[in-house]
């Protein structure tokens, strides 16, 4: 892909093809799937081995193959609570063991050279060949694409609609 990987934390700027900004699993699954695919990438994160608090689950048909074994629980259909009623629907939904997918995801991002970086994003510069983030330390780094996958409670992200 052409850039260099980055570097230990202690450096003051780093390069890499994709910036993920957030540690869940949609930040982790999008890092993984770069890595793979021989992008270099830096997960930031004020905690990027924390644990994922919420439970996830999944449409199971929704699922991709390699990830049914992090499966912690199925059910072959759902109800639906709603003011209207009951509502079943007859679709298998599963829950997914956070403990074991994280894991996985680290794993696999280790093996393709991706590099974590404990910091906050204090903002993002978007330039036309590359973007930089600034960390709360001072700390730029440098990517060819920068993804804010840090949840609802984003500051990096302006939204047009008020949303609950």
């Amino acid at each position: 892909m052409g850039m260099v990987r980055v570097g230990p934390v202690g450096g003051i700027e780093s390069r890499a093809d994709v910036l993920v900004v957030g540690s869940g699993p949609a930040a982790l699954l999008l890092a993984a799937g770069c890595a793979v695919r021989g992008a270099s990438v830096a997960v930031v994160s004020p905690n990027p081995h924390g644990a994922w608090k919420p439970i996830y689950c999944v449409w199971e048909h929704q699922l991709p193959e390699r990830f049914r074994r992090f499966r912690a629980a199925r059910w072959s259909s759902v109800c639906v609570h709603a003011a209207s009623g009951v509502i079943e629907l007859d679709e298998p939904y599963a829950r997914l063991d956070n403990t074991a997918l994280q894991r996985a995801l680290f794993a696999e991002l280790r093996k393709f050279g991706a590099t974590f970086v404990q910091d906050a994003v204090a903002r993002v510069d978007h330039r036309s060949h590359e973007s930089a983030v600034i960390c709360a330390s001072g700390r730029q780094l440098r990517g060819r694409v920068v993804v804010d996958a840090s949840g609802a409670a984003t500051r990096l992200t302006r939204r047009t609609v008020n949303r609950p």
